[in-house]
């Protein structure tokens, strides 16, 4: 276990030298504004003609972002394998229970702080909505599996194991944090910006301090599952 918790923990993922890492930042940057452009158009079209296919449109989004986030971060990780090496890797011990404790604690704090917030800007809100509009269908079932397990690992993959320690290479740590939290928040589409930066600087704190991406996944993981359960209760609560 401690084998496990190691690899998936330590730095085993490249840092990126300065050009494969503006590289990298603008592609998801290029790739993430282009996906909102593309969007939001067709919305905006078929919407302004009252074309029927306008509530099929819209009931997919969420699933269009979803795939979207996921390809993005999935393709860099195909690219940078090749540069994997377990050899190079620094022995870093598994986190700590208390980290890991930690993790879950934070990711909690980090949904009840931005609870107020949480719904400012529409998109989001219908983003949530539509994810589990229809709580046992497969998709929704899938969509919750993703959001919930696949995202925030995958995503402290990226953004922490590989951006956040390829940034501190080249700039202090405030500096690191606030480039990668930024970055985060520009691409991550299932909450508005500022929720989105302040759940990036907390993954950010989080990841620096135990130098392990387990109690930021954690962390994340937290917050996705108790998104995902305040939506439901609001649904409920309203009667859907």
């Amino acid at each position: 276990m401690n084998n496990i918790g190691t690899e998936y923990g330590s730095a085993l993922w490249p840092r990126l030298n300065a050009n494969r890492l503006i590289v990298v930042c603008s592609y998801l940057v290029i790739t993430t504004f282009v996906c909102h452009v593309l969007v939001n158009a067709a919305s905006g079209k078929l919407l302004h003609k009252n074309f029927p296919a306008w509530n099929k449109l819209a009931s997919l989004t969420p699933s269009i972002y979803l795939l979207t986030y996921l390809i993005q971060l999935t393709l860099i990780l195909l690219l940078l394998k090749r540069q994997r090496r377990h050899s190079d890797a620094k022995p870093v011990k598994a986190p700590a229970i208390i980290d890991s404790f930690y993790g879950f604690v934070v990711g909690l704090a980090a949904f009840a702080v931005s609870l107020p917030i949480l719904f400012w800007g529409d998109p989001y809100a219908v983003f949530w909505w539509r994810v589990i509009d229809a709580p046992f269908a497969a998709s929704s079932v899938l969509t919750g599996i993703a959001l919930v397990i696949v995202v925030p690992i995958i995503t402290e993959v990226v953004f922490r194991g590989i951006l956040l320690e390829s940034f501190l290479s080249y700039s202090n740590v405030a500096m690191a944090l606030l480039a990668s939290s930024l970055l985060f928040a520009f691409v991550w589409p299932f909450t508005n910006p500022i929720v989105s930066t302040l759940l990036g600087l907390s993954m950010g704190l989080l990841y620096r301090r135990s130098r392990s991406r387990i109690p930021s996944t954690i962390a994340m993981l937290a917050f996705m599952a108790s998104f995902l359960l305040y939506v439901a209760h609001k649904m409920l609560s309203t009667g859907g």
